[in-house]
């Protein structure tokens, strides 16, 4: 019987002892001692259920370079950590002891921890957002309270340093009363001296009424505080856009009118009205059209679609409305006659052989529609003298058709005149005159004149849309032996006489010929008026003497 006790006796130490012996990977524990570590691992990690490192644990990793050792109560035996390695472990653990004890490096591990603000009020309700942050052990902190409009705080700045543990830090806020309105909520009290004005009382001349706690009553009326101005209803300021009478105001989340600025896309004036040049903007579930900064009522065209607006500016949808019916959407799909249009820009078009077209101006209710998008134009008549007539067609929302006449005109003719003149302007031919449409080719040969020359031999070109007039100049001949000016030769007497007829003629409105040499007295003028030969003899003299004087100089010269 002691042979069997001693048996099982020695089995159960084997069994305890073959127990506090194991292997966690490259770790080799005995009673949480790390007796040997196989790994080649650089950087080796010792866990929490090891509470020390016996001498030589390390001598087959000769890559190590640094263990980390989380544990604050981990020791390890004098020799067991090579003097190149480095340990990293808790500052005030186990670790950095031994660590100082061997002359072996110490590097800590940074931990970091939870700094938590709360912000309340006195009787325990949220003031504002907490605060709240994440710190390493030994790093300072300076975080200012918020501010709040009517309190104080007992903490305007938290600071410290933070431990090896979470900060929770509360500050508490607490009214401040003073003089003059007070925004509470979403309303207004006043505060006069020592309470909350109730019932009916006057503030700086204003009579204003208030409940039984002092909350201000107004309902539908703009209210001003603090140089900001409000919009009441029931006694609480609104936020968002409001439509207010014929105009659109936004406030902001905490009531104030929004005003000279811009919020959501959207400008505003400084009296706070939305100001925009032909815009749409949904509110409340209804679609309303702004012009300048009214509401538009009545009806109107964007883009290609025909809406109408209701008295209070919103769209008119999904029914019917003075005989026009619209989609979801607003836009009119029928019900419009093409007979309501009315139509402008009609004149006459000369005839020119061709299709002639004329593109009217065609309005409904004061809107300018657009072809082939409201209506269709087809043309009959058009071609030859007479009326021609334009059938408008409507297209949805419009329908069936209109017609507009408009007339074919005799081609208009303009005037063409070519003038015959010398160098002095005198008139030298009788002036050419026609009368020709416009588009119509023209070529007309200048008159011969013996002894003088064209500057232009034929006119030629097309007449435009407006009278045209020409000048053809001409300059008398040079002959070979002869280079003084026809003026100093002698002419035929064919030039002479049609020169001095058409100068007296023309030139001067002399359209009778005279036999005597007369006066005629108009005023204190004296107008002579010569006979025609008298003219042909005196130049004839004195072409004479210029002749002699011509060969006494020649005579002259010789000798």
């Amino acid at each position: 019987m002691k042979k069997i006790q001693f048996i099982l006796t020695n089995l159960i130490l084997i069994l305890c002892l073959s127990l506090s012996v194991f292997a966690e990977g490259d770790f080799i524990i005995e009673n949480g001692v790390l007796i040997k570590y196989s790994g080649s691992e650089s950087t080796v990690s010792i866990s929490e259920n090891i509470t020390s490192i016996a001498v030589n644990a390390f001598n087959e990793n000769l890559s190590l370079s640094t263990i980390v050792i989380s544990s604050r109560s981990c020791t390890f035996e004098a020799g067991a950590i090579p003097q190149n390695v480095i340990i990293k472990g808790y500052t005030g653990s186990e670790a950095e002891r031994c660590a100082a004890r061997d002359g072996i490096k110490f590097s800590p591990i940074i931990q970091k921890h939870t700094i938590l603000i709360e912000y309340k009020y006195s009787d325990g309700t949220r003031a504002a957002d907490d605060y709240k942050s994440e710190l390493e052990e030994g790093e300072s902190y300076t975080v200012n309270s918020s501010i709040i409009s009517g309190y104080s705080c007992d903490k305007e700045t938290v600071s410290g340093v933070m431990g090896t543990e979470d900060i929770k830090i509360t500050v508490t806020y607490k009214e401040i009363i003073e003089t003059g309105w007070h925004r509470e909520g979403r309303s207004f009290r006043y505060y006069d001296g020592d309470k909350f004005l109730t019932g009916t009382a006057a503030v700086g001349g204003v009579s204003y009424s208030f409940d039984q706690s002092g909350y201000l009553l107004l309902d539908g009326d703009f209210f001003t505080a603090d140089g900001s101005t409000y919009y009441l209803q029931g006694g609480q300021y609104v936020t968002g856009y409001q439509i207010i009478g014929s105009a659109i105001y936004c406030f902001s989340d905490s009531g104030e009118m929004v005003k000279s600025t811009s919020r959501d896309g959207y400008n505003f004036g400084e009296d706070g009205r939305m100001i925009g040049d032909n815009i749409m903007i949904m509110l409340g579930g209804k679609t309303y059209f702004l012009t300048g900064s009214e509401l538009f009522s009545g009806m109107t065209m964007i883009g290609n679609y025909i809406y109408v607006f209701d008295n209070d500016g919103s769209m008119i949808s999904n029914t019917t409305y003075g005989g026009i019916t619209f989609d979801a959407e607003g836009h009119a799909v029928s019900g419009i006659p093409a007979e309501s249009f009315v139509v402008s820009g009609l004149y006459g078009l000369e005839y020119n052989g061709e299709e002639r077209v004329l593109y009217p101006t065609i309005q409904y209710n004061g809107l300018n529609l657009i072809e082939n998008v409201h209506y269709r134009l087809t043309y009959s008549d058009n071609i030859e003298i007479g009326t021609a007539t334009i059938t408008i067609e409507g297209i949805a929302p419009f329908s069936g058709v209109k017609y507009a006449y408009y007339s074919i005109l005799e081609p208009r003719k303009y005037l063409l005149m070519i003038n015959y003149t010398d160098k002095r302007r005198n008139t030298v031919a009788e002036p050419y005159t026609a009368e020709l449409e416009a588009g119509e080719e023209f070529s007309i040969k200048s008159p011969d004149i013996d002894g003088y020359t064209p500057d232009m031999e034929e006119i030629t070109g097309i007449m435009g849309a407006s009278d045209m007039t020409f000048k053809v100049i001409y300059t008398p001949d040079k002959s070979d032996t002869d280079t003084e000016t026809a003026d100093q030769t002698t002419a035929p007497e064919t030039i002479e006489k049609s020169v001095v007829e058409r100068s007296v003629k023309y030139n001067y409105g002399l359209l009778i010929r005279v036999f005597i040499v007369s006066t005629l007295i108009v005023g204190t003028v004296i107008v002579l008026i010569i006979n025609e030969d008298m003219i042909r003899k005196y130049i004839a003299k004195k072409k004479s003497k210029r002749a002699e004087s011509k060969d006494k100089k020649n005579k002259k010269g010789k000798s």
